[in-house]
């Protein structure tokens, strides 16, 4: 019975981990559910006329960065100890690859969708 058991854990676990992105090819993923895993380098705060959102970004710091996971001040409570402890580590994140300012993007709205890796 454990065997049937770490059989059936390994073939539901090993099919997500080999499904990650890494945040430089999330480009290939717009219009796609996707999840991408890499380090977030910083955490940026962004201010517009409509909303104010914090921008977890990969590979380089805000604006150059390869992808971002954006969360929006509306979702921030369900969020708060994120912000000062993900930069510097791996972490994955879920959701509908987009466009926006010519970089792939998954706008994060739940704490599921973040995990770190």
């Amino acid at each position: 019975m454990k065997n049937i058991l770490t059989v059936t854990l390994i073939m539901f676990i090993v099919p997500l981990f080999s499904q990650s992105i890494k945040p430089e090819k999330a480009y290939e993923q717009i219009g796609k559910d996707a999840t991408i895993c890499g380090e977030v380098k910083t955490i940026s705060s962004i201010s517009n006329t409509n909303e104010t959102s914090m921008i977890l970004n990969f590979c380089a710091d805000y604006p150059n960065a390869c992808f971002t996971a954006r969360i929006f001040m509306s979702d921030f409570a369900k969020f708060k100890d994120i912000f000062n402890s993900y930069p510097g580590k791996n972490v994955c994140v879920n959701g509908i690859v987009i466009m926006n300012e010519d970089k792939p993007e998954i706008i994060v709205h739940e704490l599921k969708q973040i995990s770190l890796k």
